[in-house]
């Protein structure tokens, strides 16, 4: 089945379809990628009917897995984007010092929209290298909404090719030889843990005594761009408002704050998408 085949009403009745099976809701994602990746799903099963393929849904509750699997993108990558990646390493010490003057016994950080691990990987080691020396413990949850992504995560298994993108000082320090490939030492995996959590639909706000709340650090990159616009202000909202005042947020390098939240972040870094959050109920201090 051709791309062109699978037009705009084909997408909003699989979609629809989609949820009512799985109560995710896809109909937020811009519609040009879900139209790849349905038509994809359609002529790997050798289905050409949208007919035939919602009442495939409705008989297999597999196929709605692989589908919704389908629907998500996992591209990543350990320290994806290192000039970013450079900007934020550059910047934890500053945030780790604050934390430690203001008594803080623990540096949160949250990956939503995970994937596969590599984004909370590189979170991890970065801020186990800042806290040893500051002398404070951390941790780092990473979410998904994707149960195969997830256990991939908490396996927390590095490939060679990944490991060849972890800088060097941290690869020796953190990296444990394993029979295909390496391994997170057991130090940096006592205090990662993957959960399942959907960002584009929970509360907004996030209730503070809640898992995803007051954090230090939240990374979501590379998941706002295939949002619809309205959703992305959602998004963003829910991630400042998971924030505690002087945190860390960083997006993808395509990925902005909308202008309406703009009076309560400052950008970090001139040319990278890292910003320091005041929260949504306060703007940025006067400088």
């Amino acid at each position: 089945m051709s791309r062109s085949d699978v037009d705009e009403a084909t997408v909003s009745r699989v979609l629809s379809e989609l949820e009512t099976m799985t109560r995710r809701d896809f109909h937020r994602y811009r519609v040009e990628p879900m139209r790849r990746r349905i038509s994809w799903r359609m002529a790997s099963i050798g289905v050409t009917c949208v007919e035939a393929y919602v009442a495939r849904l409705k008989e297999d509750p597999r196929e709605a897995s692989l589908l919704v699997s389908a629907l998500l993108v996992k591209t990543t990558s350990m320290f994806r984007d290192r000039a970013a990646f450079d900007a934020l390493r550059e910047e934890l010490p500053r945030l780790v010092r604050q934390r430690v003057t203001e008594r803080a016994t623990m540096v949160r950080a949250w990956v939503p929209a995970c994937s596969t691990g590599q984004e909370a990987f590189s979170l991890a080691l970065s801020l186990a290298e800042v806290a040893r020396d500051a002398g404070i413990d951390w941790r780092v949850i990473a979410s998904d909404i994707d149960p195969i992504a997830l256990e991939t995560t908490r396996q927390a298994r590095i490939t060679e090719t990944d490991a060849d993108a972890i800088p060097e000082t941290l690869r020796e320090r953190w990296l444990v030889r394993a029979s295909d490939g390496w391994e997170l030492d057991a130090s940096i995996t006592s205090r990662l843990t993957a959960a399942e959590h959907d960002v584009i639909a929970s509360p907004v706000p996030v209730p503070a005594p809640a898992l995803f709340a007051s954090f230090d650090l939240v990374s979501c990159r590379n998941l706002l761009i295939y949002l619809k616009a309205f959703t992305q202000a959602e998004v963003c909202l829910r991630l400042v408002k998971s924030c505690a005042p002087g945190a860390l947020l960083f997006l993808g390098c395509a990925e902005t704050i909308p202008q309406t939240l703009s009076s309560h972040v400052e950008l970090v870094t001139r040319g990278q998408p890292l910003y320091r959050v005041w929260g949504a109920d306060a703007a940025r201090p006067v400088r």
